[in-house]
Order: structure tokens, then C-alpha cells, then sequence
């Protein structure tokens, strides 16, 4: 029963093995400026950066003067009624004396087509501070994408960093399955030897060949688990799904220990937040600036042609427009409202983004703390195993423990050690982890 515990136990971390990813080809700053390079969250925030930018020279060319130019072309299929003032008395004095319609005394000619060409422009001079607002918050807007791509930069590093800590494992417990299964069979082979010479009861050399299956079954769980996490890594990295990960210098690469004073003041989700603070404000100036009056000044050509009527050219107006919206003192005071409530909410957004970073940060620390002791601990433990299995095998030599004892002690050690090569893989991945919740982690890896 203890040794299918102990069987149970081994498959179920090595199941646990498998939430870490996989990692790259030969050191761990490759992987992750592979990982960078060609996840499609980064890329997808790279778009938003651009998108920005767009926005961004949009209202920019919102200041320049809008001009338009039109033209048209009438017929006139019914006679217009014509009424010339600076003509008017002598029409009416000639139309006096011979009883005659004006236009008929006149011999006025009949028009039968209009052409008409106007050409406009306006600049705005003051609109409230919109022009200015709007100008500033999309400055606001691209700097926040900005933001939002470093933090899918930093994930899809952790990411990467969390598969190749995790390959290391799996492929550091393989090396121990392969090395406890060449035992195995070793033992196996002693153990059928001592049965055929009556020396060993055939019960106990079925017991180490299960052991051996199990151990066997546990390998080739491993190998799947390296699989999956081979093709995830490749995946991210977008490399060949044939390609393989060397992660021998994993340890040797390990970064010394952060400062105990490290802190959350880096972290770009807060940059983001604030941000969005800043975004908000804007957005309340710009809802007042529907209080104030707009003006613009106004430039424009006009020409005109009345078939056989009139011509009419070098028609150029200027002026100054001022055009208020009345219904602002009374409409505009829910917008503001609404702006200032947004204000509000994400100043909450960030209050409660910090609490959760400052969590976040300590939370790393302790795990860093937690995986050192159990590094000691593990190492410890695999001192007392390898003595206790010394022990346990030269009992069952001498008669002294039965074949459960033996293959128990085979498998504490087994453990011990597996659990002393996943502790060293979980301290360096706690460290990124930490580097990653202070902010940090890019910069460590010298990535801008």
C-alpha cells in the first residue's frame, strides 16, 4: 500500500510538471525575445500603437481650415418670374403707359439655364478648448497603447520563461526515470536470478517488475507532457514543431537574488491606470468645453450665370462665424456629470490595481522565500533517502527487510530527488516571477 501511495504521488507531480510550458534552443533570453518577437497578443498591440497614432493625426488635421468647392448645372423648364429693383420704376412707368406686363415692355430675354460654382472656407479660432482637448487626449490614447504593448510584451516573456523552466523540469526527470529504470533492471535481473535459485520468493520479483511498468508507465507520461510542451513553446516562438529546446544551462544562467526592497512602482498596468486617470480629466474639460460659444472665420468665391440674364463673378465674401448651442446650459450638465463619475471609477480602477500589485509583490516574495527553504529541505531529504535505501538494501540482503521495504526506500530516493530538481527549477522561475510583479522583468532582460 505504501508503494502504490508513493507510486501515486510521483504521477501526480509529474502530472503537475505539465502546467509549466515549455522554454527554447539554448538560452532562456532567446526564448523570450523569440516569444516577443511573434506572439499575436504583441502583435495585436502593436496595431492598437498604430491605430492610435492614426487617431492621433486625425484630430491634428481637425485645426486645419475646411474647404470645400461645389458646382451645378439647372435647367429651367418653367419662365422665372424676373424683378430687377435697380430697373423697377422706369418698368413700372413704361408698363403705366402702354398697359403692358413689365417684363413684356421691357423685352426681357427668357433664361433657360443656371450655373452656379461656390467656393468655402473655414478656420476654427475658438471652440471651447475642444480643439486643444481632443489633441491632448489622443496623446493620451497613444501613450496608453504604448503602455498596453509593454504589458503584452512582459506576458508572452513569462510565458516563455515558465515553459522553458518547465521543459527543464520534465527533461530533468526523465534523465531520473531513465537512470531508476536501468536499476530496475538491474534488480529485476538479480531478483530472478535469486528465484531460480530458490533464494527469493517469485512474489517479490513480480513486485519489482510492477514497480518497473509503473516507473515505465511514469516515463512515458513524462515524454507526452515533453511533447506538448515542446509544441506549445514552438508555437509561441512560431519555430518548426520539430524543433527541440536545450535547457542544460538553465541553472548556470541563474540571476543573483532581488533586493528585498523591490516594489510594484515599475509595473505597466499601473502606468496604464494612470493613464486612464489622465484620459478621464480630459474627458471632463472636454465635456464643458460645450458651454462655450464657437467661432470660426469664413472665406468665400462665388460664380453665377443666368443664360441670357445675368453673370455674376469675383463674388468674395469674408467674414466671421459665431455659433452657440443655447440648449448646452441644460443638456450639457449630464455629460459632465457622467464625465466627472468616470473620473471617479478610475480612480477606484487604480486604487484597487494597486492594492493588488502591492499583494501581488509581497505574495512573490514570500514564494521566493518559500522555494529556498525548500531547496534545503529537498536536499536534505535526498541525504536521509540515498542513507535510508543504503540501509533498507543491506537489510534485504541479510534477510533482515522484505522486497516492500527495498522497493519503498527505491522509490523515496526516486522522489527525493525529483523533488530537489523541480525545487531548484521552481526558485528561478520565483525570481522571474517576482521580476515580473515588480515591473522589472524586461529590463533585466535588456529588452526595449
Amino acid at each position: 500500500m505504501k508503494m502504490n501511495k508513493l507510486l501515486i504521488t510521483l504521477c501526480c507531480m509529474l502530472v503537475s510538471l505539465g502546467v509549466w510550458a515549455q522554454s527554447p534552443d539554448t538560452q532562456l533570453s532567446q526564448a523570450v525575445e523569440a516569444a516577443i518577437a511573434h506572439s499575436k497578443a504583441v502583435e495585436t498591440a502593436k496595431t492598437g500603437v498604430a491605430l492610435a497614432k492614426s487617431e492621433q493625426q486625425t484630430v491634428k488635421d481637425a485645426r486645419l481650415p475646411e474647404i470645400s468647392a461645389s458646382g451645378q448645372f439647372m435647367y429651367l423648364p418653367i419662365v422665372p418670374n424676373l424683378n430687377l429693383k435697380f430697373q423697377q420704376e422706369q418698368a413700372q412707368q413704361s408698363s403705366g403707359e402702354s398697359g403692358q406686363d413689365a417684363s413684356q415692355s421691357q423685352g426681357f430675354p427668357v433664361p433657360k439655364t443656371l450655373e452656379l460654382g461656390m467656393v468655402s472656407a473655414s478656420l476654427p479660432l475658438y471652440t471651447g478648448g475642444k480643439l486643444k482637448n481632443n489633441l491632448l487626449l489622443s496623446e493620451e490614447k497613444t501613450e496608453a497603447s504604448k503602455i498596453s504593448l509593454n504589458i503584452q510584451r512582459e506576458a508572452a516573456a513569462m510565458q516563455a520563461i515558465q515553459l522553458y523552466t518547465g521543459i527543464y523540469k520534465v527533461k530533468e526527470t526523465l534523465k531520473l526515470l531513465e537512470q531508476n529504470l536501468h536499476k530496475s533492471e538491474n534488480r529485476i535481473h538479480d531478483f530472478e536470478n535469486f528465484v531460480e535459485n530458490g533464494l527469493l520468493a517469485q512474489n517479490d520479483l513480480l513486485k519489482a517488475k510492477l514497480q518497473y511498468s509503473n516507473i515505465e508507465l511514469s516515463k512515458e507520461e513524462t515524454l507526452n507532457q515533453l511533447s506538448n510542451l515542446t509544441y506549445r513553446l514552438n508555437k509561441l516562438t512560431d519555430s518548426e514543431a520539430s524543433r527541440t529546446w536545450d535547457t542544460e544551462n538553465l541553472m548556470f544562467d541563474a540571476p543573483q537574488i532581488v533586493p528585498a526592497d523591490l516594489n510594484f512602482s515599475l509595473r505597466k498596468d499601473l502606468a496604464l491606470y494612470r493613464q486612464n486617470n489622465k484620459m478621464a480629466k480630459m474627458g471632463i474639460a472636454l465635456s464643458k468645453g460645450n458651454y462655450f460659444p464657437t467661432v470660426a472665420l469664413s472665406a468665400g468665391y462665388i460664380a453665377a450665370n443666368i443664360s441670357q440674364v445675368a453673370t455674376i463673378t469675383n463674388a468674395v465674401n469674408l467674414g466671421v462665424a459665431v455659433k452657440y448651442n443655447i440648449s448646452s446650459l441644460y443638456k450639457n450638465q449630464s455629460e459632465v456629470k457622467v464625465a466627472q463619475l468616470k473620473l471617479a471609477q478610475a480612480e477606484s480602477k487604480f486604487a484597487e490595481a494597486e492594492e493588488k500589485a502591492s499583494v501581488e509583490v509581497q505574495e512573490a516574495k514570500n514564494q521566493l522565500n518559500l522555494t529556498a527553504k525548500k531547496v534545503d529541505t529537498y536536499n536534505l531529504a535526498i541525504t536521509q533517502a540515498e542513507e535510508n535505501l543504503r540501509i533498507i538494501t543491506n537489510k534485504h540482503k541479510n534477510g533482515l527487510a522484505d522486497t516492500d521495504q527495498l522497493l519503498e526506500a527505491d522509490l523515496q530516493y526516486l522522489q527525493a530527488k525529483i523533488n530537489q530538481k523541480a525545487a531548484k527549477a521552481d526558485q528561478l522561475l520565483a525570481w522571474y516571477q517576482l521580476s515580473y510583479a515588480s515591473g522589472n522583468l524586461l529590463d533585466y532582460f535588456q529588452i526595449k
